[in-house]
């Protein structure tokens, strides 16, 4: 028995078989499913964020107004306001940072830094909301 030299190539790489992946039918959007419906397009993360935060807003603003023709729900009525405030800025920062870093990774590191500044604002707003149902705690309840 002679030995070849050099010893014969290991036969090539052959990755597993899996089986082909489903094809799932594309989601239809809800309008697309009522007859004669125009064909529905998404928001962009940008104006999601703006319509969620200025819907928020108007109800916290709208919360607070009634609070003031109030005087047996003031207190709870402005503890809701502060609670829908501090959940729209804490929203609105961790969708900026997500903005801001989708921004980095393109390359665009003027708008990523001014994202984050922006998103940086919106907690110290939250952290306002938070501070003011602190006041608010200790004027009314000690």
């Amino acid at each position: 028995m002679t030995e070849q030299f050099p010893p014969p190539a290991p036969p090539p790489y052959q990755p597993a078989e899996y089986p082909p992946p489903a094809q799932y039918p594309p989601p239809a959007s809800p309008p697309a499913s009522i007859p004669g419906a125009a064909p529905t397009r998404r928001l962009s993360p940008l104006w999601q964020t703006a319509v969620v935060c200025f819907v928020g807003l108007t109800v916290s603003g709208a919360l607070v107004v009634l609070s003031l023709f109030s005087r047996n729900l003031f207190v709870p009525l402005v503890l809701a306001a502060t609670l829908i405030s501090v959940a729209v800025g804490i929203y609105a920062a961790v969708q900026g940072w997500r903005g801001s870093q989708r921004a980095a990774r393109r390359g665009a590191q003027g708008r990523a830094a001014a994202i984050a500044l922006v998103s940086g604002a919106m907690l110290i707003v939250a952290a306002v909301a938070i501070s003011g149902a602190i006041w608010i705690v200790l004027l009314f309840f000690l």
